[in-house]
């Protein structure tokens, strides 16, 4: 059972890896304390990374998150799910 109430979202978000590369997933669902996206990079459970992504209200978030699990889900796709750690930046475009 979650702690969180999950909301099905569709957005694209940032990520930065342990290697520091950048990737760009697909956020599928979103919670207070975690997202569950789609990558066509594999992670690996237990590393840490960066999100930025784009709130409802504008604002670009970088979290800190921690990768939970990673599970294969077609060829070259992968669904990973994730649980934030900390705000990293918060800024509004205008």
């Amino acid at each position: 059972m979650r702690n969180f109430d999950r909301k099905d979202v569709r957005s694209k978000a940032v990520l930065l890896d342990y290697e520091q590369q950048n990737h760009l997933v697909f956020i599928f669902d979103f919670s207070q304390m975690g997202v569950g996206m789609v990558s066509d990079q594999k992670l690996i459970p237990k590393t840490f990374i960066t999100l930025l992504y784009q709130n409802d209200t504008g604002s670009f978030i970088q979290m800190k998150a921690y990768v939970k699990h990673v599970r294969k889900i077609i060829q070259g796709k992968f669904f990973i799910g994730v649980q934030f750690i900390g705000i990293e930046s918060k800024y509004k475009c205008s």
